[in-house]
């Protein structure tokens, strides 16, 4: 079994075109997708971990943004159990996430820039935590706490709601839309925060979030509302990948201080540390330099034309 992907490709025609029908095929595919990872991360396979991450963002997104044709206080309980086993799972991704940043960029510093055993204490750094972060997801996945939330996502299909019957590619849009207008709120709060600091920094990470969920109901709108569905998901995927970059700044230079403090106990330099730490910065001052412009591309009308009011 291989990830499902979003993708012009995947756009299909479904037989049955109500809502219900539509969601929760789209979640099906989900469910199926985290149950199969899960098994995949237990064995350290390839990759397991971040298509862990996909398949529960994803669920999450349709469940959030499509509750209207589903058993809504279930699906409610489900998506904030869903957050929970992603906030369980975020610390091993994050590190995975970095490990191959830094070294990527240790990489190309030059010789003469790099000062102590840099290579060696991320390498060490690394491992350990690698070791560690497995172990809790491994446990993780043996709670009762996560059994429960197994039996829980099969459940989704067991009730819907008397919306559930109405016709997939009138009512789907609006709830797209729904969701786009949480979008504009968490970019409209970023400008309360002139200031570069942890809290826009959250700000922008809750637009990136929100345009995840965007992008996920815009493809699963897709199986019935077609490629302006898909091309409007496309815009929203490429926002976040570009608010990703910033994301992954921030983690990363929290990363960088524990290397640096590590160092410095060790008596070795941190000035290698402190390096990378200012170009990722750098990296996050260009995201929100160019966040304005970024917004107006991926939002203009002719991208939304296919949304209509909920």
């Amino acid at each position: 079994m291989t990830a499902n992907k979003h993708s012009d490709s995947a756009v299909r025609t479904l037989e049955d075109r109500r809502a219900g029908a539509v969601v929760g095929a789209y979640l099906r595919e989900q469910v199926d997708v985290v149950l199969f990872q899960e098994g995949r991360v237990r064995d350290r396979e390839p990759d397991a971990l971040r298509r862990l991450r996909v398949g529960v963002r994803r669920l999450r997104s349709g469940l959030e943004a499509f509750p209207r044709f589903l058993d809504a206080e279930h699906a409610r309980f489900v998506v904030a159990e869903l957050c929970w086993f992603n906030t369980m799972l975020g610390d091993a991704r994050d590190l995975e996430m970095v490990q191959a940043r830094l070294n990527g960029q240790i990489a190309l510093v030059p010789s003469v820039l790099v000062r102590g055993p840099v290579a060696a204490r991320t390498g060490k750094f690394f491992a350990g935590r690698r070791i560690e972060l497995h172990d809790r997801v491994v446990s993780t996945l043996d709670s009762s706490r996560q059994a429960e939330l197994r039996t829980a996502m099969e459940r989704i299909f067991d009730h819907d709601s008397p919306d559930a019957s109405l016709d997939a590619a009138a009512a789907l849009p609006g709830e797209v839309a729904r969701s786009y207008r949480r979008l504009e709120s968490r970019m409209a709060a970023v400008a309360e925060y002139r200031h570069p600091g942890p809290e826009r920094d959250e700000a922008l990470h809750d637009v990136r979030k929100a345009a995840k969920c965007v992008w996920d109901a815009s493809m699963a709108a897709a199986q019935v509302c077609g490629r302006p569905a898909a091309r409007f998901g496309k815009q929203m995927r490429d926002l976040q990948r570009f608010l990703g970059v910033h994301q992954d700044s921030v983690v990363c230079r929290r990363m960088l201080r524990t290397l640096s403090d590590e160092a410095e106990q060790h008596g070795e330099s941190a000035f290698t540390y402190g390096l990378l730490y200012a170009r990722e910065e750098h990296r996050a001052h260009d995201v929100e330099h160019g966040l304005p412009g970024e917004w107006r591309q991926r939002t203009r009308p002719k991208h939304r034309q296919w949304l209509t009011p909920s």
